[in-house]
């Protein structure tokens, strides 16, 4: 039986008309609860009902056609062409100051769910390791000596967190909020799939607006890496020691990212991508693509397997497992068998 995971953590007990009431803003549409804080670009799986800010009319825009329901607008941007299949709590400035005020405040009243707390009793936990309240660790599960799992954190069956790691810990968002610089509390946690090795002094920060940091089934990650918040590494894909996966990364399943690289937030590379040593990631890397350099840029192309690939008119057969491949609509190699 497959396990299940976590869905992401919102708030309880919020509503647009409580927020306005307490907040002294204006609300413009029809009343809703209000589950999550976040960023217009925040649409990972399982998340609704968020309250998103607009503080200039190209963010305007882009809420426009996401799929969120609600934002808090400054007065200046309030006009009738405002999509009325919308919801508006409307300030008179600094709506982004607003909605991060909002989030710590409810942080502070304990207004998010939890992980469930549940430890198996085939766990092998070493004594020094400290396993806070709120932590799952499925059966099979070996955490070692020193390891820290904060509360929220979720670790699947047959998963191994070695000496000295730290999951779930706060991750690093500053933000001016009304002339002081704050430290932004995060709210969400990181899920460990099943069959995952995360190496020794290895720290995986949790998510941000009640979402989770992620390492999905048989990825593995070595020694002294940092996988920032938000971050979602693939099925099956490996890091490799001293990298920096920086937030909100996306990382395809298989790939290869390889020894000190590190990126820039919201990168998405590619399945099977390969990714060489001491890459700077600034730009999105395509599937099956090998690359390196600082920047990095895509030199030539990759197997599943890891082997080159000599790429002609489109196609391409692997010289050591035989996998064939094909460039799509979108001028990227994908496997024939999948």
């Amino acid at each position: 039986m497959a396990e299940l995971y976590p869905a992401p953590l919102g708030l309880q007990g919020v509503s647009l008309s409580g927020l306005a009431n307490e907040y002294g803003f204006e609300l413009m549409g029809p009343d809703g609860p209000v589950k999550f804080f976040g960023r217009i670009k925040m649409g990972r799986e399982g998340i609704e009902h968020v309250l998103s800010y607009v503080t200039a009319p190209e963010y305007l825009d882009g809420f426009a056609q996401s799929p969120h329901e609600y934002a808090l607008i400054e007065r200046r941007f309030v006009t009738e062409s405002l999509p009325s299949n919308k919801s508006w709590l409307i300030c008179d400035e600094m709506a982004d100051e607003w909605l991060f005020k909002m989030h710590i405040d409810a942080v502070a009243q304990g207004r998010f769910h939890r992980v469930s707390p549940f430890v198996d009793p085939s766990a092998i936990v070493h004594p020094s390791a400290v396993v806070m309240d709120n932590v799952h660790l499925g059966a099979n599960t070996r955490i070692d000596a020193n390891v820290v799992l904060y509360p929220n954190t979720f670790v699947g069956e047959g998963s191994h967190i070695m000496a000295n790691s730290t999951l779930g810990g706060e991750g690093f968002e500053t933000k001016y909020v009304f002339g002081e610089r704050k430290l932004i509390p995060h709210t969400g946690g990181v899920i460990v799939e099943s069959g995952v090795t995360i190496g020794s002094s290895t720290c995986i920060d949790c998510g941000l607006f009640g979402t989770f940091t992620r390492v999905r089934a048989g990825a593995h990650i070595d020694n002294l890496c940092h996988i920032a918040h938000n971050a979602d590494i693939g099925d099956d894909a490996a890091i490799v020691a001293c990298a920096l996966v920086a937030g909100s990364v996306t990382v395809g399943k298989g790939a290869w990212w390889g020894p000190g690289a590190v990126s820039n937030h919201e990168v998405v590379v590619g399945d099977y991508a390969y990714i060489g040593t001491g890459a700077v990631l600034t730009r999105d890397i395509p599937a099956h693509a090998l690359a390196f350099g600082a920047p990095a840029k895509v030199r030539g192309w990759a197997c599943r397997c890891r082997n080159k690939l000599n790429v002609i008119d489109g196609r391409a057969t692997c010289s050591k497992c035989g996998a064939q491949l094909i460039s799509n609509d979108q001028e990227q190699l994908v496997l024939v068998d999948e």
